[in-house]
Formats: structure tokens, sequence, C-alpha cells
């Protein structure tokens, strides 16, 4: 009785073939044989060169035997299957900064993982030690060939090392072969357009600075954040005001800055933002769920509502409960982590079949969805009395 071989569309690649075949190995076992190769084009609804092409590795791999004239068998030694290994740096997880798209990610690599018959194994980089960036463990496996590829998250110098010994790397931000990135840029533009729409005209935001980073980079990233903030206000003719980003130049520097959470720099911008006495903006962005929840807090505080007295965009993420109870009053700029897991497993396909070089720093963006707010009525401001909060009155003249 021939095995169930279930057709694989057209719109998918090589590398899923391969897997496919793998995974038909394994039902047949070793030494058993394969369908004939016309039965596995027609069941799989692929060419017959297409499907050469992929035995051809395989047999490569010492996974199938072809015999000329009787057909194609299953090894009778299946080789050893490699494994790949799941890098992360640990500041990624801390437990002030965890946001749900973390563990989101994580349960849908390893579900991605299952589905391919591949070997999980995950470890935390050792960032501080420079000598050492890396795990005893994974740096022998990899020695040894039995690391058939690597997932980063926040790889930068320890990805150095696995690209020198040939294994691809693909990291979700930081270093590898392939770099997959959020569009931050048009996240931002999607914000700024959506609260012009809400008529709004003196638009603040609030860059997130990482609590993990260094001066030097905290500074770097929160400069070009503020620089994508300032380019989409200009190019729809809105006014920039430097004292309406934060953090500011003045405080950017400031190293209680590196000691706050999120939720604390998102609670901190609101109180500065809405000073008492002071005119404040009528559009507000953040670019972290986590500050938006501290500036939740802020915005219930001080009396100030949101899709009335103020219209406020954040970035977010599908399936995320982060905002709950707050989604149908924001305008949300949503990364679906699904997308986020095709882009590093469509982007390993490439590196392993060869269709991208092994060569750092190719770019992938994974782009935002703009979800509004229900209720999408022009944003009418009145003039806010408000009241500061209590321990963070402003000094100096009302």
């Amino acid at each position: 009785m021939n095995p169930k071989i279930e057709k694989i569309s057209s719109l998918q690649r090589s590398q899923v073939l391969r897997e496919r075949m793998r995974g038909l190995a394994r039902q047949i076992g070793a030494g058993g044989k394969f369908p004939r190769v016309t039965e596995l084009c027609r069941e799989l609804g692929v060419s017959p060169t297409t499907l050469n092409g992929v035995l051809s590795n395989l047999e490569e791999d010492g996974l199938i035997v072809r015999r000329h004239a009787v057909g194609i068998f299953v090894a009778d030694v299946l080789p050893v299957a490699r494994h790949r290994a799941m890098v992360c740096h640990p500041s990624f997880f801390r437990a002030a900064q965890v946001s749900p798209f973390w563990s989101m990610l994580m349960d849908g690599i390893r579900a991605r993982s299952t589905e391919r018959g591949e070997a999980f194994e995950f470890y935390l980089s050792n960032p501080d030690d420079v000598d050492q960036p890396l795990p005893l463990a994974l740096m022998d496996d990899i020695r040894a060939g039995r690391i058939a590829y690597v997932l980063g998250v926040g790889l930068h110098g320890d990805a150095w090392w696995m690209m020198q010994q040939r294994v691809p790397v693909v990291t979700l931000f930081g270093k590898g072969h392939v770099i997959v990135n959020l569009n931050s840029e048009r996240q931002t533009q999607l914000a700024v357009s959506a609260l012009q729409e809400r008529c709004c005209r003196n638009l603040a935001f609030s860059a997130r600075a990482w609590p993990f980073h260094q001066p030097d980079e905290l500074r770097q990233d929160v400069l070009h954040e503020a620089k994508m903030w300032q380019n989409a206000l200009h190019n729809l003719g809105l006014r920039c005001r430097r004292s309406w980003m934060k953090p500011d130049e003045k405080s950017i520097d400031d190293p209680e800055l590196h000691s706050l959470s999120l939720q604390e720099q998102g609670f901190q911008a609101v109180t500065q933002l809405f000073q008492r006495g002071a005119s404040g903006p009528d559009g507000l962005y953040f670019n972290d769920d986590n500050q938006m929840q501290g500036a939740l807090v802020a915005l219930h505080r001080l009396g100030i509502r949101i899709g009335h007295d103020v219209a406020v965009a954040t970035l977010a993420n599908t399936g995320s409960k982060s905002l709950w109870g707050h989604e149908d009053d924001l305008i949300l700029l949503q990364y679906d982590p699904a997308d986020v897991i095709d882009a590093l497993f469509n982007s390993l396909d490439e590196l392993l079949s060869g269709r991208r070089p092994l060569q750092e720093d190719q770019i992938e963006l994974v782009e935002p969805q703009l979800r509004e707010p229900l209720e999408r009525v022009p944003l009418i401001r009145k003039p806010l009395s408000v009241l500061p909060i209590r321990g963070t009155e402003p000094t100096g003249e009302p």
C-alpha cells in the first residue's frame, strides 16, 4: 500500500517539497521503496525537474538511494537528524519588560518546528562574556555539525562566530545572514497619517528607550526613532515640536532614564506633556505597548479621555492582551507574530536552498497593519484643566 501523499501548492517552494519528502521517507521507513516518479509528481503536483532536484539533494544527504531502472529507496541506515538552535539575547525576556509578543513568537516557532519534523533546542546567549558569548554546549554541537541552522533574537557579536562556521543564521533584530526587522518607518508614517485623519495637528511622540541598552546604543536608537517621526510629520506638512518628543535631547543622556521600565517611561512622558497650565498635544504616539500601559495610567489619573480629549496611536501585536479593554479606543499599529515567523522561516529556506547567499546583513522587513478605533470621528479638542498627579507637580511658574 502506498503512503498517503498530500499535494503541494504551486506557491510553495522547493524547501517545503524537500521537507515533505523527508517526512515521506520517515513514513516509509528505512529500506522502503518510494512510489514511482510519475506517481510522486502527480500526487505532489510538481514537475519531474523540480522533483529530481530535490531527490538529488536528499541523495547527497544520504537519506535516499536511487537505483537505475529499479526505483527510489529510503536508505537502509538513516542519517542522524541535525537539530535547529534558537538563540536569544536574555534581555528580551527580562520580567519587567516582557511583552506577550515573545511568548506568542516562541510558541509559533515551536509549532513550526514540529510541523517540519525538526528537533528544537533553545539557548540564551552570554552577551556580557566577550570570550564566550555562546553556551559551550551549543558551540560543541556546531563544531560537530549537529546544528543545521540558527534562528536568533537580538544577536550581535555572538552571531559572528556561528556565521564564521558557515551555519546559516537568521535573526530577528541584531546580526545574521538575514536580519528580520519590523518596518518602523512605515509604522510611523501610518501612525501620523491616522492621527491627522482624526484632525490632530499638535502631535507628540514617545520613543522606546530599552533599559538594557548601553548609553551610546540607546542614544542612537532614540535619535533614529525621532528622525523617522520628524520625517513623517514633515511629509504631511505638520509642525514638529522637539519638546514633544520623549525622551527629549536633555533627558536622553540622563542616567535615570536607563533605570526606568518601559511602563514608567510612558507614565512619565504623559505627565510631562500635560503639565498644569500647558497647552498639551491633541495626538499621541507610543511605539511600545508596555509604554502605552504606563501612559494609560497617567491619562486616567489626569482625567484625559482617549478619543475625546486626545487621540492615541500605539504599537501593538495581533492577538496580544497587553492593552485589553482599551483596543477599541486606540489607533493600533499591529504586527502579527505569524508574519514574523513566516519571514524567519522563509528567509531560512532561501539560505538553505541557495536562493540567498550566506552573506551578512540581508534585511527582510515585516509590514505593520493599521487598526482604527471603533468610532472614526474627527477629534473635537476642548480646553483641558489638567491637575498634576501627586508627586509630579511641575517646578517653577504655573
